[in-house]
């Protein structure tokens, strides 16, 4: 059954993987193509904070087999990740290059896998334009570069959903059992990977509710199987969230994701998830996104609908739901999105080849026309933020990667007899060596878990350690501290301290990056107290 062929809606499991031989050549190229825009350049930002938690991690995984933080403490998050980090890291050493570079290389996985399903869902053409745009896609690009575990996640999603595809295409007990444990155990691979891979089940219930209904299944379907399997599976992934033994963590989905607020402007807009994808991924994705989701299901049908909830599903859910918003948490639903937009250009393509057969064809066709021409104006635009990133970018549609090498390699160089304070102890502790203290510590309470030192907590600790301590090097990530300064919430409580750095350290200005400010006191630069 060709799933090219409108009115041949496919069923799942209809189509075979097997790809045609022009099709071997097109997904090598786009492959050798993200290998190329991956590497290029890996190693020249700095690793920021979250990476090198995963990174702080994955030594001691490699030295003693335990996931443990730098403090001792151990790390339950990204269980699955760090491990193959920790392998990695044994195996190639600690570089930069080479703990980005796994995830450089499950993003050759992602595009495979990507087309091996999106092919079954909507047709080869349409997939392999999905799997070009997420290539020259900036924002994916960007995760691709950082040594984090969103690309690991999404490429589990991809082949999560590509096993329950064809275990509810198959008819053979065995071919099922096959298919439906590879289910569950990439399931529940996920959740080790990110916590919040739990959302994979609302896809899968989604679909298999609608089946259930349109269908008119008995009792004993494989609609009510997927159900009952998705309720438990969701009930041991709560169950174990709620046993987690890093407070942390637990607060995470408990008190400030699951309906939660936090005091942050990024985190409370409700619809961040839309607005991210509209502002930073261009307008005409969003409507190619919607009218390829209104295409696909008069299309394709089953497919159709297995293909859109799988984009909107964890992101309603996540938008109407979760209370702890962040961009990236969405991310391992973005393919979907690519694939969506995909499905509605192939279309509007279609519909200007189709100009000349009638006036009205010719209408819609010349609309589509100069909405492609828009889009090609925007497409440019999203490629030169690729190349962009590929050249080593510290700043991404992904995140901004605060630069500590420069300021690690003057402190490094200087420290004899200097304590060394911070606002960010992991950079620290990985480029200069070591961090005495950390300061201020009302805001950033995880840094006392992953660091293991206690931090200062108001200006007569500051100034008690700087009296402690005659000679030291203060380096301050301005959005950790100075940006602060000038938050309406927190100016009256960091303000003074503010102000007491600047009057009694100096500020080092050839140590000085553009994120980071390296202050020095001593005899001769501060009035200790």
């Amino acid at each position: 059954m060709s799933i090219d062929t409108p009115e041949k809606a496919p069923r799942p499991g209809d189509t075979p993987y097997r790809l045609a031989g022009w099709e071997y050549v097109v997904l090598a190229g786009l492959v050798a193509l993200q290998c190329v825009l991956g590497f290029r350049q890996l190693s020249l930002p700095s690793l920021w904070h979250d990476e090198l938690v995963h990174v702080f991690v994955a030594r001691e995984i490699a030295a003693s087999g335990k996931s443990l933080l730098p403090s001792g403490i151990f790390y339950p998050s990204s269980l699955f990740y760090n491990y193959l980090l920790g392998a990695t890291v044994k195996l190639f050493g600690d570089d930069a290059t080479v703990v980005r570079g796994l995830t450089v290389v499950t993003s050759l996985g992602l595009l495979v896998v990507t087309h091996l399903l999106l092919r079954q869902l909507m047709g080869r053409a349409a997939s392999l334009v999905a799997v070009a745009l997420l290539v020259l896609s900036p924002w994916h690009l960007a995760w691709t570069r950082q040594s984090r575990m969103y690309e690991l996640q999404a490429l589990l999603y991809m082949a999560y959903l590509a096993c329950l595809w064809r275990f509810w295409g198959t008819q053979a007990p065995r071919n099922r059992l096959t298919w439906g444990t590879g289910a569950v155990a990439l399931y529940f691979a996920s959740v080790f990977t990110s916590f919040h891979s739990i959302l994979f089940l609302g896809t899968a219930g989604a679909f298999a509710t609608v089946m259930q209904i349109v269908e008119r299944a008995p009792l004993r379907s494989r609609w009510t199987l997927t159900l009952a399997g998705c309720t438990i599976a969701g009930l041991l992934t709560l169950g174990g969230l709620w046993i987690n033994p890093n407070s942390a963590d637990q607060s995470a989905v408990f008190e400030t994701g699951l309906g939660g607020t936090l005091p942050d402007p990024q985190r409370m807009d409700r619809y961040l998830y839309f607005r991210f994808l509209l502002t930073n991924h261009s307008l005409g994705y969003g409507l190619l996104a919607t009218a390829g989701t209104a295409l696909l299901l008069w299309h394709k049908k089953r497919s159709g609908l297995y293909l859109a909830l799988s984009f909107w599903v964890p992101v309603l859910v996540l938008t109407l739901l979760i209370g702890y918003r962040r961009d990236r948490f969405m991310y391992f639903a973005f393919p979907f999105y690519i694939a969506l937009a995909s499905y509605g250009l192939v279309w509007a393509g279609i519909a200007v080849s189709r100009l000349h057969q009638s006036l009205g064809r010719a209408a819609i066709g010349l609309l589509c026309g100069m909405f492609l021409i828009r889009f090609a104006f925007s497409q440019v635009q999203l490629v030169q933020d690729t190349f962009h990133t590929s050249r080593g970018a510290s700043i991404t549609l992904a995140t901004r990667m605060p630069e500590w090498k420069l300021p690690c390699a003057y402190v490094k160089a200087h420290e004899a007899g200097h304590a060394i304070l911070t606002t960010t102890c992991l950079p620290v502790m990985n480029y200069a060596g070591r961090a005495d203290n950390w300061f201020p510590n009302r805001y950033h309470a995880w840094e006392m878990q992953e660091s293991g030192l206690v931090g200062l907590d108001s200006l007569e600790a500051l100034q008690s350690f700087v009296k402690a301590h005659p000679r030291g090097f203060y380096l301050s990530e301005r959005s950790r501290f100075e940006m602060w300064v000038n938050h309406r919430d927190l100016n009256p409580l960091l303000g003074p301290e503010y102000a007491w750095i600047q009057a009694n350290m100096e500020r080092i200005d050839a140590a000085c990056s553009s994120d980071v400010t390296v202050y020095r006191w001593g005899p001769d630069t501060v009035n200790t107290p």
